[in-house]
């Protein structure tokens, strides 16, 4: 673990130092549970080749609102993972079973209620990514309570991807 670690803190620090002059990265701010899942139902259906999500927060409306385009992807070829860490405070496990018959789904088992990752992701194709952040921990399910960027930046979007992947191999399937 200490080695991916310090992995993806090198593909970050790469990223950084070589922007000398600011890229056009594509960069919106999201505010409301709804715009969030719209936002995210958006880049999944630009999905040509894989959709990556990664859940530490899911809540049972979330999953209504990605049913939809995660099956219309997989209808497409793309190929649909979805990762949790799974906290039974944050992750609706009833939702995430859902999620399956749309996708394919690993978990992974946190050890304590202190070690929540507040956030989410949605990478696409290796070139957009939206990031969920969870605001109020006491109230997940509040709709106020996240916020989201969408980024479109190849480079970063690898790096999440990569990030993705080495999780998925230490998921358990469901």
């Amino acid at each position: 673990m200490v080695s991916f670690t310090n992995l993806m803190k090198q593909d970050l620090q790469a990223i950084y130092e070589r922007r000398e002059v600011v890229k056009n990265i594509s960069l919106w701010v999201i505010h409301g549970g709804d715009k969030i899942s719209d936002k995210i139902g958006e880049i999944v259906s630009t999905a040509k080749t894989r959709a990556y999500l990664q859940f530490a927060t899911l809540i049972p409306k979330d999953v209504e609102d990605l049913r939809s385009p995660l099956k219309a992807a997989r209808e497409r070829g793309v190929s649909v993972k979805i990762l949790s860490f799974v906290n039974p405070r944050f992750v609706d496990q009833k939702s995430l079973s859902l999620l399956s018959d749309e996708a394919e789904v690993g978990v992974i088992q946190e050890p304590n209620e202190e070690s929540p990752k507040p956030y989410n992701v949605c990478a696409v194709d290796g070139r957009d990514t939206v990031l969920t952040y969870l605001w109020n921990l006491e109230t997940p399910n509040e709709p106020g309570s996240r916020i989201a960027f969408r980024l479109t930046d190849e480079e970063f979007a690898g790096v999440m991807d990569r990030y993705f992947e080495y999780y998925w191999l230490k998921a358990r399937r469901i």
